[in-house]
């Protein structure tokens, strides 16, 4: 992926994290009606489905990515990979700063606090918007995809990790909404905040990153 392309990805993704704040925080009418049309969509809860999605949004959570971004991390140090490590590490601090800013400048209430007949299925403190672990999980899958190339020799293995993290990433971001903690444009904000984020770091260790797997295939 060219470095224009990466960087146009970048600027779209943080507008629609701007239009999607100042609705939120101006109260916006398409703000509700993409929240009711993703609830509506994925919010059919059953017996035997419940305890399986809250163990997809707690894979999720802020300590869980942490743990994974770190084992992540020493694989690559252990294997001389000293940029892919700043890679790693530069993504999990951005997505965390930008997180928290952006959360305390818009001042979401959760679902659950808004509406007190809103019933969630689990805890969750703090604003809502933007999703944490909708950020967090496409920084840290997101990262995985880029370096695939560096995990699996063989194409196809490559192909079917990239398809396996790119299923995490939707399935944690809609296990948020079908808990309700987290309204639909939570959901899409931290995507486009953890992209954004992703391109822009991948951008900048472009060279690095593809002077690594260069060396690793020689």
């Amino acid at each position: 992926m060219s470095q224009k392309v990466k960087f146009s990805i970048a600027g779209c993704c943080a507008l629609i994290v701007l239009v999607l704040g100042l609705g939120v925080t101006n109260g916006a009418g398409f703000i509700p009606a993409i929240d009711h049309a993703g609830i509506a969509l994925i919010v059919h809860r059953s017996a035997w489905l419940n305890p399986i999605v809250i163990g997809i949004t707690s894979i999720g959570n802020p300590p869980v990515i942490a743990v994974l971004s770190i084992c992540l991390a020493l694989l690559f140090a252990w294997r001389r990979k000293p940029a892919v490590v700043g890679f790693i590490a530069a993504n999990m601090i951005g997505v965390n700063l930008a997180n928290y800013i952006i959360k305390h400048i818009v001042l979401r209430p959760r679902p659950f606090v808004q509406d007190p007949h809103v019933h969630n299925l689990v805890a969750a403190g703090g604003w809502s918007f933007p999703s944490g672990h909708s950020a967090g999980s496409v920084l840290f899958f997101g990262t995985v995809i880029v370096c695939a190339g560096l995990l699996a020799k063989r194409r196809s293995t490559q192909t079917w990790l990239r398809v396996l993290c790119v299923l995490f990433i939707l399935a944690i971001g809609c296990s948020r909404i079908y808990v309700q903690v987290h309204f639909p444009t939570d959901v899409l904000a931290g995507y486009a905040c953890g992209t954004c984020g992703l391109m822009l770091n991948w951008a900048f260790f472009s060279k690095a990153l593809g002077n690594e797997e260069h060396n690793s295939l020689q």
